[in-house]
């Protein structure tokens, strides 16, 4: 449980994970280095507390609450964000995913990056951007500090549903704009020709009389008959793309590009989401080898190793390059975890369990 701690120099108060009592700390305010004081026994699980846990859970149980009792404490023992420094964060994240099982801690990485891309709708949108997608680091922090896994799996299917309704009202915007736009498109209705007033006949007693002057007869020329012209043949229309190949062609692009610390969060959103358009994988592949093995940010790299296996399930050849790559990647990444999951992403390739 975090413990309240307070600054020896301003005064200042905060919060810090127990594991953090009677360990040297810095305020956040004025930088002062002092010593947290020592967790009280009766805080950390002595047993008084213990024991008056069980008493409030008879008490709860006797009067009908037992099992709102039992989920409340399950709650709170739970694995918490803590966003206190960065130490803590990284230490409070890693200590969260160690606890879950681990076929659901993939999904677990996905939930972590749909928060951070929160304000992300679509693939096509941060391909598309030149700004710095999602939240910043400091407001992952705020957004995640707290909150148990359960919540961050919650809150990520949040944002899934808010991205889902988002697509839905851009479908419907295009739609109707499409429709304007066929409807412009239409002929207009062919005018109808305006009606000469007849002129009346003059009366023949109101006629003058008129001088009748002989004028010679011109020989007539002869009419050229012009062939009528030949209608131009429209130029072939160049083919359409679908917005699932120019999503992929931005994706592409962007992961391409010089790595940027500004854009880490939007190639590390890329790199997994690449794994899902089999399709394309001739173009994906030379890509996804280059970000598995030189890509500067780990996160990029472990899930460009991710989606090198949902790429080598398509096909042999792709299969061989994978399991290469992954090799190579296991050997060589700088970084432990990532040596893991390089193995890992290689016995999923090849149909084995995972060893436990």
């Amino acid at each position: 449980m975090p413990i309240t701690i307070e600054c020896e120099k301003c005064g200042n108060t905060f919060e810090l994970a127990d594991k953090w009592a009677g360990q040297r700390v810095v305020c956040r305010k004025c930088g002062n280095d002092f010593k947290a004081p020592d967790m009280p026994r009766s805080a950390s699980g002595s047993p008084s507390r213990i024991r008056g846990l069980i008493a409030a859970g008879a008490l709860a149980v006797a009067i009908g609450g037992g099992a709102s009792f039992y989920l409340a404490t399950a709650e709170s023992s739970a694995p918490r964000i803590d966003a206190t420094s960065e130490e803590t964060f990284k230490d409070s994240l890693d200590d969260m995913r160690a606890s879950i099982p681990e076929e659901r801690r993939r999904e677990f990485d996905q939930a972590l990056m749909l928060i951070a891309m929160k304000d992300q709708k679509s693939l096509l949108d941060m391909a598309a951007s030149s700004r710095v997608p999602g939240l910043t680091e400091a407001q992952v922090k705020q957004a995640l500090a707290g909150k148990t896994a359960d919540q961050i799996f919650a809150e990520a299917e949040q944002v899934k549903a808010e991205r889902k309704a988002e697509e839905e009202r851009r479908r419907e915007v295009l739609e109707r704009i499409e429709a304007e736009r066929e409807q412009a498109r239409a002929p207009a209705a062919p005018q109808q020709p305006e009606e000469k007033p007849v002129q009346p006949e003059p009366d023949p007693g109101e006629r003058k009389m008129r001088t009748i002057v002989m004028v010679p007869e011109k020989p007539l020329k002869p009419k050229v008959t012009e062939e009528p012209a030949k209608p131009e043949e429209p130029a072939p229309a160049a083919p359409e793309i679908s917005k699932e190949e120019k999503a992929v062609n931005d994706a592409l692009v962007e992961l391409s590009q010089p790595f940027d610390v500004k854009n880490r969060f939007k190639r590390r959103e890329i790199a997994s989401s690449l794994g899902t358009y089999a399709d394309f994988r001739e173009r994906i592949m030379p890509v996804l080898v280059k970000a598995a093995l030189n890509d500067p940010d780990m996160w990029t790299r472990r899930r460009a190793f991710w989606s090198l296996a949902e790429m080598g399930k398509q096909d042999k050849g792709a299969a061989k390059l994978a399991i290469s790559t992954l090799s190579k990647a296991a050997q060589a990444d700088t970084d432990p975890d990532n040596k893991k999951a390089a193995k890992q992403a290689i016995e999923k390739l090849l149909g084995t369990e995972p060893k436990k």
